[in-house]
C-alpha cells in the first residue's frame, strides 16, 4: 500500500505541453507503460473550464493466470484508436447539451496493464510476460492533470469496469492535491465481485490486498469530503463471467451488487448508488447513457446532479429488492 501511495503522490512529470482544440495525446513516459515489454502508454486530454476537471480511467479487462493471460486472454493489451475518446458517445458526447461534462477539461486514462490500475510487478504466465504496473500510468495521469488544472472549483473522478475499482483511491488523491476543490467520483459496472479470490489475484499483482468495497471505506477515511458513488446494471454480464473465472459463478449477481452497495453504506453514509435490472456491462460512454431510467429517474440527470452537488435518492429498480 505505502508503494502505491508513494507512486500516486511522487511519480515524476514532464512540464505541461500547451493543449490544442479537441482531444490530445500525451505519452505516458518513462516508468509508463502497457502489459507487453516495451509497450508505450499514453492518455488522453481536452481542454475546457479550467475550472471544471474530469478525469476518466478505461475498463478492459484483467488477467491472473494461464487461461485469462496466454490460453484465452481476458484483456486489453494496448493502447490504440478504440482508446481515442473522440470516437466515443455517451458522455464523451461533447456536442450533446444534455452531457454533464461537455465543458470540463476533461483527461482520459486508457487501461491496458490487466490489474485494475493497481499494479506494481511484472508476472509471467506460461512463459508470457505481462507488466502489471498500472499504478505508474495513473500516477502519471493524475499528476499530469494537477500540473494542467490548478485551481479546479470541482473535480469529477470516474471509471468504469476495471478502471471504477480503483477510482475511489483516486478520487481520494486527488481531494488532496486539490484542497479547494469539490470532488465527485463514480464507478460503474464494478460493484459485483464479491469473492475472496480477488484478494489474493490483487496480492499477485503487487497491489493492495483490499476488497473493492474496502477501496471506499479507505477513501472515505482518507478524504471525507469527498462524494463518493456507484452505477450498476443488476444482470452484469461482463461482471458474471468475471465472477465465474474467479471461481464464484454468480447465478444471481443482484444480491452481490445489493451487499456490497450495504456494506459500503454502512461505513459512508453519504454514499449514493444507481442499480439497474438491465445486463449491459456499460453505459456511461455508449448512447443509452441518455436513455437509461428507473423508477422515473433519468441516469444523464442523476450523474449532472451528483457532479453539481444537488441532492440525490439512492435508486435502485424495485424487480432487484
Amino acid at each position: 500500500m505505502k508503494k502505491l501511495v508513494l507512486l500516486l503522490l511522487l511519480a515524476g512529470c514532464a512540464s505541461t505541453p500547451r493543449l490544442h482544440e479537441g482531444w490530445n495525446r500525451i505519452e505516458g513516459g518513462p516508468g509508463t507503460g502497457c502489459s507487453a515489454p516495451g509497450s508505450e502508454f499514453a492518455f488522453f486530454a481536452r481542454p475546457g473550464d479550467p475550472k471544471k476537471l474530469a478525469i476518466f480511467f478505461d475498463g478492459g479487462g484483467a488477467c491472473w493466470n494461464e487461461q485469462t493471460c496466454a490460453t484465452d486472454p481476458a484483456y486489453d493489451p494496448a493502447i490504440d484508436e478504440a482508446d481515442d475518446p473522440a470516437s466515443r458517445r455517451g458522455i464523451f458526447a461533447l456536442d450533446d447539451p444534455r452531457n454533464p461534462i461537455r465543458d470540463f477539461t476533461i483527461v482520459s486514462v486508457p487501461y491496458c496493464t490487466a490489474d485494475v490500475f493497481l499494479g506494481t510487478r511484472t508476472m509471467t504466465y506460461a512463459g508470457k510476460e505481462i507488466r502489471h504496473i498500472g499504478a505508474a500510468n495513473a500516477a502519471r495521469a493524475l499528476e499530469w492533470a494537477s500540473s494542467a488544472v490548478r485551481d479546479p472549483e470541482v473535480v469529477f473522478v470516474f471509471g468504469l469496469s476495471a478502471g471504477a475499482v480503483p477510482s475511489p483511491l483516486f478520487a481520494a488523491q486527488v481531494a488532496k492535491r486539490f484542497p479547494r476543490a469539490r470532488v465527485v467520483q463514480l464507478g460503474e459496472a464494478a460493484g459485483a465481485y464479491r469473492s475472496a479470490e480477488v484478494l489474493r489475484v490483487l496480492t499477485q499483482w503487487g497491489a493492495p490486498a483490499k476488497s473493492f468495497e474496502q477501496l471506499y471505506i479507505d477513501a472515505h477515511a482518507a478524504a471525507p469530503r469527498v462524494t463518493f458513488a456507484q452505477f450498476n446494471n443488476g444482470h452484469d454480464r461482463v461482471q458474471g463471467g468475471f465472477l465465474y473465472l474467479l471461481g464464484t459463478p454468480a447465478e444471481s449477481l443482484p444480491p452481490l451488487v445489493l451487499q456490497n452497495l450495504a456494506d459500503i453504506r454502512g461505513a459512508v453514509p453519504q454514499f449514493k448508488s444507481y442499480t439497474t435490472a438491465g445486463n449491459e456491462h456499460i453505459v456511461l460512454p455508449r448512447d443509452t447513457f441518455y436513455t437509461t431510467t428507473t423508477n422515473g429517474v433519468a441516469l444523464h440527470q442523476w450523474i449532472a446532479d451528483l457532479i453539481a452537488g444537488r441532492a440525490v435518492e439512492n435508486v435502485v429498480a424495485p424487480e432487484l429488492r
